[in-house]
């Protein structure tokens, strides 16, 4: 270590320099704090961990300026645990059996399946909109599915080998985990297709959020954009286009434009809308 000595300084012993700078440690916290899958125990034992890192000035400004809100944090307590037990499996190529929940009325979570095990050969551990998924194969199927860690409860391995992923549909050459995570995870499970759509120019970032830099943008005017993206077809996109309401329409392929219309019809008649109304 390079420590500043009291004989050159005349203050004290000091580290000259650290391993991570302050503002890379208030990326770290946060990440853990906005972390939704983390509970909020765990939250504030790893932002004291963090802070070790630094000095106790520097963890002091990083302690006024970390928020985050504990009704947002998961409940689980075994978040941690299950990620390092997924972990080992795959790099031993077992399976893992766990119970899988969701949260009843009372807010608590409660098995599926009637506590019935789940049976997974994992694959890998994703992080997609704030939540860890472990991308995995049901014992008895051939196919791929994924589940929220932060839902998973008493895991444990399994003292069998785990199906080679190559056996698993639409897996021959491998895992593709960035193109399972658009299909199935942000549920966009369909084809590929162009899209062409007209939107009120202040959604540009939302756009560019979503779809990255490969859509292309052509101004229509000073208050619209054209947009052209690749993109899977499925219930996710569908409900990424309602949440902008008239400030985005599809204009082709025409299917996609008529199963606008039919989702949007629905909803008008859930509120009682017609005619003149709209």
């Amino acid at each position: 270590y390079d420590i500043s000595l009291f004989e050159e300084n005349h203050k004290g012993y000091y580290l000259r320099s650290r391993e991570f700078e302050t503002v890379e440690l208030k990326l770290l916290t946060d990440a853990v704090a906005s972390a939704r899958f983390i509970s909020s125990k765990k939250t504030d034992l790893l932002l004291k961990k963090i802070k070790c890192l630094t000095s106790r000035h520097q963890a002091k400004l990083l302690d006024r300026s970390v928020y985050y809100d504990p009704l947002i944090k998961s409940s689980n307590e075994e978040v941690f645990f299950n990620i390092e037990v997924i972990l080992t499996a795959i790099n031993k190529n077992i399976k893992v059996s766990f119970l899988y929940n969701d949260y009843n009325l009372d807010m608590k979570l409660k098995p599926r399946r009637g506590g019935e095990r789940y049976v997974i050969s994992p694959y890998a551990i994703v992080w997609v909109n704030d939540f860890y998924y472990l991308i995995g194969n049901f014992d008895g199927y051939d196919d791929l599915s994924h589940y929220r860690v932060d839902r998973i409860s008493n895991i444990t391995d399994v003292k069998e080998h785990r199906k080679p992923i190559e056996k698993v549909n639409e897996c021959e050459n491998g895992l593709g985990i960035g193109e399972y995570v658009k299909k199935a995870i942000y549920m966009f499970p369909g084809e590929e297709e162009r899209v062409e759509l007209l939107c009120k120019s202040f959604i540009m970032n939302n756009i560019i959020d979503r779809f990255g830099k490969d859509a292309l943008i052509i101004k229509d005017n000073e208050e619209y954009i054209r947009v052209l993206i690749s993109v899977f077809i499925g219930d996710g996109f569908f409900h990424w286009l309602l949440q902008f309401g008239e400030h985005c329409e599809v204009l082709s392929p025409r299917r996609i434009r008529e199963e606008m219309k039919r989702r949007v019809t629905i909803l008008a008649r859930n509120y009682n809308v017609i005619g003149d109304e709209v």
